[in-house]
């Protein structure tokens, strides 16, 4: 099977960066529902929140920290099944994710969207399905092309509303139990 793997927020705790450069940096602190743009902005400013993200996304990733479980799941996903990091980083940021991913024995292949929906890549490299955190608003369009959404459920996402077909997975285990159970496509 062809998976497309999220990287900040799925693979690394890109919000607990957030929270710890916030907090050392201008003595912020943010909650866990605050690290986004939408929450951010209004605490730290557009210009701050721009400084953090050119930071963490950039040399500060090769410190960023995995989820639980990550390196492992994906080191035994990669042995049957075909695996590409799809970030909506640019493609400067996106070296910085593939160091990350190099450092840790990880030879992954890294596709970056810049920014733009992660539909058509993934449609593009015919991948089967995507792992994301932040998948809720471009589920719809993701089934429409073929791909099975699958959020990584952070604590933020509890009560939003999902799209019909969005598979929800809390950590890394729960995602390979998943991918076992489908059928090969």
């Amino acid at each position: 099977m062809r998976l497309g793997i999220d990287f900040d927020g799925t693979v690394t705790d890109a919000a607990g960066m957030q929270r710890q450069y916030a907090a050392r940096r201008w003595d912020v602190q943010l909650s866990e529902h605050q690290v986004m743009r939408a929450g951010a902005t209004p605490i730290i400013g557009a210009e701050r929140y721009q400084q953090m993200g050119d930071a963490i996304w950039g040399p500060l990733t090769a410190f960023t920290p995995p989820q639980q479980d990550a390196l492992d799941t994906l080191g035994s996903l990669t042995a049957d099944h075909e695996v590409t990091i799809v970030t909506a980083r640019n493609g400067h940021q996106a070296a910085f994710a593939r160091r990350w991913l190099n450092a840790r024995g990880l030879p992954i292949r890294v596709v970056h969207t810049a920014s733009a929906p992660k539909t058509a890549i993934c449609h593009t490299l015919g991948i089967e399905l995507l792992l994301d955190d932040d998948i809720i608003r471009h589920g719809a369009d993701l089934l429409a092309a073929g791909v099975l959404p699958v959020l990584f459920e952070l604590p933020h996402h509890r009560d939003l509303a999902r799209p019909p077909g969005l598979q929800a997975v809390e950590g890394w285990s729960a995602f390979a139990d998943l991918v076992r159970s489908l059928p090969a496509r």
